[in-house]
């Protein structure tokens, strides 16, 4: 019997240290924090330091990129033209340096600059010839028609601007995707260790019965072989511990993807941060039209399908345009300075339009019709997903119900079974039943504390994808 007793202790030993073997994490606990993970823990992690965030970030820095590039065909310009004839009858060169800015203004053009001629030109091409110190001028082009109420630059900004915003409604869609996949390992790995502390109780009570069901069988108060069916018992209850231990360190790598450090790197949570409210629920009360009204106003998809159809129909609007024809007038004031020909002396205001008109518009038309086919097809994709949103928040609203009514009812049974084991072990106190039966109801009880476990972890689950449905970040 003491080589049995030996052989017990060794047993124990050895699964004890296996134990700890597979799960590290249980013994490595120093220089870690020990405070308890919530979901909301989890959330920050993902907004601060989860990869496919942070890369969906760099969608905004793109798109300020694109709208500077687009702004900065606004920007003014510096012109500079020479031209010399060293060799001919007529020696001479011309030199004009000017400035233009263009504006967001009507295509408004302003325009400054300075010329200078050099040298003798033949009256036939006297306008390059200036006084001494040359000619300072000034003046606009406006667009009346063609590239007047809008232009290439003017569209392009504004759809720059749509797609600024479109780069905010992306990260925030990853952000409620990886919410929804980060809230799926959590509660995993809340289920997972959550199950390891019941399996680890009922081998705890196993153990702690062992030395007085021994010594009773050893005054011969219950047959010896309730003694061994306890023993068995233990040796089960070991070995669903250690799969226990597999499936918590498992999911506790799982959730270290999403979990991270300051530092950004993964952190794989402790058995001592599981949280103690975690069964604490409450049942959804927002009626199913309002979450499809909620899930309308807030889903980024919805937002971005929207800014396309505004940015296409600026797009629309810019091509219609082009099918004017273009009426531009100018104006400019210029003055010669210096000592030269009294014909240049005076102040000189000039001002004139051009003309052009193409004859046929199949072009024009033709990026019309295809335009408005874009815009249609945008439309249609728009609707579509609406369809698609309703019947997921349907189905989130149908499953987060269900998932409720089930853990009612594991509830229930969890708090039948409790009442059958302790008449179960009271009956065994009086002679009246054995090990087997008591193994029966406390396995009973601990399968039905794991199913109300898993409904737990169902009903956040669900909860998690019904938020994910609604674009809730909060």
């Amino acid at each position: 019997m003491q080589l049995k007793e030996k052989k017990n202790k060794t047993n124990y030993f050895f699964v004890a240290c296996l134990i700890s073997l597979v799960n590290p994490s249980i013994v490595l606990a120093q220089n870690i924090d020990k405070k308890d993970i919530s979901i909301e823990d989890v959330y920050k992690s993902i907004d601060k330091n989860y990869p496919s965030v942070v890369i969906t970030r760099q969608e905004r820095v793109i798109a300020d990129s694109k709208l500077l590039s687009a702004q900065g065909f606004f920007d003014p310009s510096f012109n500079a033209k020479s031209e010399v004839r060293p060799l001919g009858y007529y020696k001479n060169g011309w030199y004009d340096f000017y400035f233009e800015q263009p504006t967001t203004l009507w295509g408004l053009n302003f325009f400054s600059g300075w010329r200078m001629g050099l040298g003798t030109f033949a009256s036939y091409e006297g306008k390059p010839e200036t006084n001494l110190l040359g000619e300072y001028r000034t003046g606009f082009e406006l667009p009346l028609l063609k590239d007047g109420f809008t232009d290439r630059r003017r569209t392009n900004i504004f759809q720059s601007e749509l797609k600024q915003s479109e780069a905010d409604l992306k990260i925030v869609q990853k952000r409620i995707d990886s919410r929804q996949q980060g809230a799926v390992k959590y509660w995993k790995w809340v289920g997972s260790a959550s199950n390891y502390f019941v399996v680890k109780k009922i081998l705890d009570i196993a153990i702690e019965r062992d030395s007085k069901i021994r010594d009773s069988a050893k005054l011969g108060n219950i047959a010896p072989i309730e003694s061994i069916e306890n023993q068995r018992l233990i040796f089960q209850r070991q070995s669903s511990l250690i799969s226990s231990e597999r499936s918590l360190e498992q999911s506790a790598n799982e959730l270290s993807i999403y979990l991270r450090d300051e530092e950004g790197l993964p952190y794989v949570p402790l058995i001592s941060q599981l949280p103690n409210n975690f069964k604490t629920l409450a049942k959804n009360d927002t009626p199913l039209n309002r979450s499809i009204e909620i899930a309308y106003q807030n889903n980024p998809q919805l937002k971005i399908l929207t800014n396309n159809i505004e940015s296409q129909n600026a797009e629309l609007i810019f091509l219609d345009n082009q099918r004017l024809p273009e009426v531009d007038i100018f104006m400019a004031i210029s003055q010669d300075m210096g000592s030269g020909s009294k014909t240049r002396e005076p102040f000189v205001f000039d001002a004139g339009f051009k003309v052009k008109a193409p004859l046929w518009l199949r072009t024009a038309e033709g990026k019309i019709n295809e335009q408005k086919a874009i815009i249609n097809q945008t439309q249609l994709q728009l609707n579509f997903l609406k369809d698609q949103i309703k019947a997921d928040v349907n189905n989130s609203y149908i499953s987060l119900d269900t998932s409720y009514r089930q853990l009612e009812l594991a509830r229930q049974e969890l708090e039948l079974s409790l009442k059958l084991e302790q008449a179960e072990k009271d009956k065994f106190d009086l002679g009246d039943s054995n090990i087997l039966f008591i193994n029966i109801r406390e396995q009973a009880v601990a399968d039905a504390r794991i199913r109300e476990i898993n409904a737990i972890i169902g009903y956040n689950q669900s909860l998690a994808d019904y938020k994910a449905v609604l674009s809730d970040l909060y």
